[in-house]
């Protein structure tokens, strides 16, 4: 099984697909390191401090892969089997990434994503993105 997990910064998703990778025996990608270590970008945003994912590469990489567990703020571009949208309380993704040294800036950029459902608004238009299953 393919299973991506996507959300803002902060709402969980290294902590959770850590989790489900270990109980299911699957292998483990967080996004951001991948990207970074096999050159899966086209450019880099100094004002971000953030890597500008190649889409293409990124699926290419992932191709002959037919077991895993990725997280990431893209991972919803990564075709899958399911995709697991993880939400917060803008407040707690504050919380959450203040200790990781975020300027105050990108914590309320983030807040607001959050806020506005940017993420999960992106990843239930991806094409890519399997069957949508809502839980509550």
């Amino acid at each position: 099984m393919r299973i991506t997990i996507t959300g803002t910064p902060g709402t969980g998703k290294t902590t959770v697909g850590k989790l489900l990778a270990r109980k299911l025996g699957l292998p483990f990608y967080e996004l951001s390191k991948v990207v970074k270590e096999e050159g899966l970008y086209s450019g880099y945003d100094g004002e971000r401090k953030a890597y500008e994912v190649d889409y293409e590469k990124l699926r290419a990489f992932f191709e002959d892969k037919k077991e895993f567990v990725a997280e990431g703020l893209v991972s919803h571009k990564v075709p899958s089997d399911l995709l697991v949208i993880l939400r917060a309380r803008p407040e707690t993704v504050v919380e959450r990434l203040k200790p990781r040294g975020y300027p105050e800036k990108k914590l309320k950029e983030n807040a607001e994503a959050e806020r506005l459902a940017v993420v999960a608004t992106e990843a239930v238009e991806e094409p890519l993105a399997p069957k949508m299953v809502h839980l509550d």
